[in-house]
């Protein structure tokens, strides 16, 4: 066996991905109170957060999915930040700061 490595970890070949099943829920409260403050809010309601959540949950997700999507076309293996640039682009939010 090789220095450093244990006996669980010398048989398995391949790394498993981490899932986590609530990833909306790691924005927290204090997070999207700071973006609703750059934005001009004072008072935000409690049922907010969540309606929050689930808004910046779609997003993301269509992001990623265009992002992805423009990746494969590439056939490449890795988004670039381009890649993003060009998903938000198709989704009509120009980032400008970026090539």
């Amino acid at each position: 066996m090789a220095k450093g490595k244990s006996a669980a970890g010398a048989e398995s070949g391949k790394r498993v991905k981490k899932v986590v099943s609530a990833n909306s829920a790691a924005v927290s409260q204090g997070s999207i109170r700071r973006l609703a403050r750059r934005a001009g809010v004072k008072r935000i309601s409690t049922p907010v957060y969540a309606d929050i959540r689930s808004v910046l949950h779609t997003f993301v997700e269509t992001t990623v999915k265009h992002a992805t999507a423009l990746t494969e076309y590439q056939k490449k293996k890795t988004v670039s930040a381009s890649d993003i640039i060009n998903a938000l682009r198709k989704q009509g939010k120009a980032l400008y700061g970026y090539a």
